[in-house]
């Protein structure tokens, strides 16, 4: 009766904080490349966003520090009478040492360098724009604050004055969430921000010595650097074997200890792979010893790459990355790979899965894979380079645009233990698979019905499939599969269904699938090796059937789901 039903049915900008002229676009408040040069180049970097000039006389920055649910004013910066700041224009204050400064509002230690809050009012008070550093502090409650701020702590470390800082993605880049707004990658003041030019990225780095330095990515301490992994010297803290690709490799950490953050100096959209060799060590540090690393996307890491405690049993809330990763935990008890949606940063991360990692199974240098697309991400270790194999963990997350980062940190007596981000023949482009959720699922009265592909659609690939939860327990669905959305979505109340119930997708064909006693239920939909299929899309929703729902037609449904076949 219900197929019958579908079938037929089938054929029948404003000013303010909210949306500011000008904008923090740069901020660099704790520089500590020695003694001698710490906290001489601070400088807070504000962009004209708009189309015309901006006068911003008068305008000031009030620098107010927050810890323990205490604030204090640091200071207020004061834009002097006259200045005016054209479109798309800089303007810089800080200490006479940074490069293209405007106005120069001391000589070290000139803003707050820790959990605190920067608020830009133009002459007459009103907030133009806010940025709130090191939230994990404290969590900032007063009204100013965009999102969850910048959750990580921050130092630019570099020796050489090739300071790093917070800065917007691109100029004036503003969604009133600085954990989605602001990268940790290297300065540049009185410059833009944005960078391209570098994606797509593909480097085995045999065209290089070992100990060069990578140009394409920044540093909170220390750069990525080449290695031959076979010895241990320029940079490598032990020796291990060739990479599958052979011949030299990357590393990235501070082999002087404690931690580092890389950024690549481009930026990805909702639509990459980032695909590589890497290295894992199972080598059991000593009793309460660890190291972790992390490679992620859509974000960035705080300058120490604070450890991550991805299943919070350790305690540890300072870890500062923002968007999707893998992480690598090492510790006396196991190693252990996590794919993790950290979305705008904070502790409210979503784990999707954990991969152990076992010595003579799948430790040493193995494939590792990042896929986004919109708001789906697929993960694979292990397998062949470039393939739809090795072990697969996927989910669904809430992406946004952002930078590619890798951190590391360890805490491990004998620094020549240490095995951080290693990594041969990485490559980071865009795919063209594709996993895509439209419109809205709607529960039972005991859940609500989801869909969890397994990975992205790649031809060839005979274990591909769907897997459903959320159901009533040995209840009957139904599997709508079409080639087109339903649009507009047809209201299933016209046949008896609760409020909000509709078909999104354009049903070509149905099938009646029972649900186990643990309500889940997984649809086999194997790919075949076929060029011909890539592009093609597949749209799929699943109608399930509730007895306790008191209604002609007692459904919840999964939301649509669009599959678009990749290689």
């Amino acid at each position: 009766m219900l197929t019958a039903l579908l079938l037929l049915a089938a054929t029948a900008c404003p000013q303010g904080q909210g949306n500011p002229r000008v904008v923090i676009n740069e901020v660099q408040y704790e520089d500590y490349p020695s003694a001698a040069l710490a906290n001489q180049y601070e400088f807070l970097e504000l962009y004209n966003r708009t189309n015309a000039a901006v006068d911003i006389s008068g305008w000031y920055v009030e620098g107010t520090t927050y810890a323990s649910g205490l604030t204090n004013l640091y200071a207020t910066f004061t834009v002097p009478n006259g200045t005016t700041l054209a479109a798309g224009g800089f303007y810089v204050m800080g200490s006479a040492l940074v490069p293209n400064v405007n106005q120069v509002i001391g000589t070290t230690a000139i803003l707050h360098d820790n959990a605190g809050i920067f608020v830009l009012k133009d002459s007459g008070g009103t907030i133009e724009d806010t940025v709130y550093t090191e939230a994990n502090k404290g969590i900032y409650t007063g009204a100013p604050a965009e999102g969850p701020g910048l959750w990580g702590n921050f130092r630019s470390g570099r020796t050489d004055q090739l300071f790093s800082s917070w800065s917007r993605q691109t100029d004036g880049y503003d969604t009133n969430n600085n954990g989605r707004d602001f990268i940790n990658t290297s300065a540049t003041p009185g410059t833009t921000n944005n960078r391209t030019g570098i994606l797509p990225y593909a480097d085995n780095f045999d065209g290089y010595s070992a100990g060069f330095s990578l140009p394409e990515w920044a540093g909170s301490f220390k750069e990525v650097r080449v290695i031959d992994p076979t010895v241990a010297a320029n940079f490598n803290p032990n020796a291990i074997p060739a990479s599958p690709q052979g011949g030299l490799a990357a590393i990235a950490w501070d082999e002087t200890g404690g931690g580092n953050s890389n950024q690549l100096l481009d930026m990805v959209g909702t639509n990459f792979v980032i695909e590589c060799y890497a290295y894992f060590d199972t080598t059991a540090p000593p009793v309460g010893e660890l190291d972790a690393w992390s490679i992620g996307a859509q974000g960035t890491c705080d300058s120490f790459y604070n450890l991550p405690d991805p299943e919070r049993t350790a305690g540890r809330t300072a870890n500062g990355n923002i968007g999707v990763a893998w992480i690598l935990l090492r510790t006396d008890v196991e190693t252990a790979l996590y794919l993790v949606d950290h979305n705008d940063g904070g502790t409210d991360f979503t784990v999707f899965g954990k991969i152990p990692i076992v010595a003579g199974t799948n430790d040493g240098w193995q494939r590792l894979r990042l896929q986004v697309r919109d708001n789906f991400v697929e993960g694979r270790l292990g397998g062949t380079y470039g393939a739809r194999d090795g072990t697969v963990v996927a989910g669904r997350i809430t992406g946004a645009p952002g930078g590619v980062y890798i951190g590391y940190r360890e805490f491990l007596t004998n620094n020549g233990t240490c095995r951080p981000f290693t990594c041969d023949q990485l490559s980071i482009k865009t795919g063209n698979a594709a996993v895509n959720y439209f419109e809205t699922a709607l529960a039972t009265t005991v859940g609500t019905p989801a869909a969890t592909p397994r990975g992205f659609p790649l031809i060839g690939d005979p274990n591909y499939g769907i897997d459903y939860s959320g159901l009533v327990p040995n209840s009957l669905s139904l599997l709508v599969i079409g080639g087109g959305r339903q649009t507009p979505p047809l209201p299933l109340t016209l046949f008896g269904g609760p409020p909000n119930s509709q078909l999104v997708v354009a049903p070509a064909a149905t099938v009646n699938l029972p649900a186990s006693a643990q309500g889940t239920l997984s649809v086999p939909l194997a790919l075949p090796a076929v060029n011909g299929f890539v592009g093609v899309p597949l749209y799929t929703q699943l109608l399930n059937v509730d007895p306790a729902l008191t209604f002609p037609l007692p459904i919840g449904h999964t939301d649509g789901l669009e599959i678009v076949i990749g290689n």
